[in-house]
């Protein structure tokens, strides 16, 4: 796919190539995968679980912001990953300043996603989210900013903090959820929050990408910057509306990288509270979606 990308004809800045064809390998990698993955992990432990529909994840009663956080993380993730060399590509980059603008996302990302975890465990993980989102709405501007001014410096720098500040967003908000949730629900709420990550990386590129064709190419991070600003916005309407955990009764954040598969992710979610005593025969089954 990004070999495709990236032979985007360079004398046309705001052409955007046959959605069609650029999003077969986003829709393999962020919907197939993760629904096969999703359903390869409910089967895991089957007589310790219980299964949680997505209708009762985005459901008042247990955490609406988490399955907004990582619906909106598949969505701003898909459309940065997907589209960012494209991007690079459109506005004159040569081959290694696009490997060098795809690759600062990435460090940001993996540089920053141990201490907001370690904020976020440390106060209420909702208030993390909520500065998180607004400062990644903030540097998702910095891109467009160095593009006007024709500095690549400027441009890594701000796909740098945009990373830094977007890609822990799923882990944040998968943290924040499993909070919720009793033991045995974990397992089968981690295949649901999968799936909606998945839903928001096949959406993300294909919504981003139209606004880039009838917009201009800057169009991409006004995008993942209101996407992010979304979340927050979503994280201050629930900390106004509902009372804050108590901080011991949190568990640790669970680092996702970005590489990790979604049934290794699954694991990890499950294994993150393994120490919590979890009740013999429970076969409680939600199916409404």
């Amino acid at each position: 796919m990004s070999r495709r990308l990236i032979q985007t004809p360079a004398h046309h800045p705001d052409h955007v190539c046959s959605i069609s064809q650029q999003m077969r390998g986003v829709i393999l990698n962020y919907i197939i995968t993760p629904a096969i993955g999703a359903l390869i992990g409910m089967t895991w432990n089957s007589k310790n679980f219980t299964v949680v529909g997505i209708g009762k994840l985005s459901g008042n009663q247990t955490a609406p912001l988490g399955a907004t956080g990582v619906s909106i993380a598949g969505i701003t993730s898909g459309a940065l990953l997907g589209l960012g060399a494209l991007y690079a590509k459109s506005i004159g980059m040569g081959i290694g300043e696009i490997s060098l603008f795809i690759g600062a996302s990435y460090i940001g990302g993996m540089i920053l996603q141990w201490p907001i975890g370690l904020l976020s465990d440390r106060q209420d993980r909702r208030v993390t989210i909520l500065w998180v989102g607004i400062v990644g709405a903030l540097t998702a501007m910095i891109v467009p900013l160095g593009a006007g001014m024709d500095n690549r410096i400027v441009m890594m720098i701000g796909m740098f903090t945009v990373g830094a500040f977007t890609f822990p967003m799923y882990s944040l908000a998968s943290s924040h959820m499993n909070d919720q949730l009793r033991p045995e629900q974990i397992l089968s709420a981690s295949s649901g929050m999968i799936l909606l990550n998945g839903l928001g990386g096949m959406m993300g590129p294909l919504v981003a990408a139209s606004l880039m064709d009838i917009f201009s190419i800057q169009a991409l991070f006004l995008f993942i910057a209101s996407m992010n600003l979304v979340v927050a916005l979503m994280a201050a309407y629930r900390i106004n509306v509902q009372p804050p955990m108590v901080i011991e009764d949190q568990g640790d954040q669970i680092q996702v990288a970005l590489a990790v598969s979604p049934v290794a992710t699954a694991e990890m979610l499950v294994e993150a509270d393994s120490s919590t005593p979890v009740e013999e025969e429970v076969h409680e089954v939600e199916i409404k979606l």
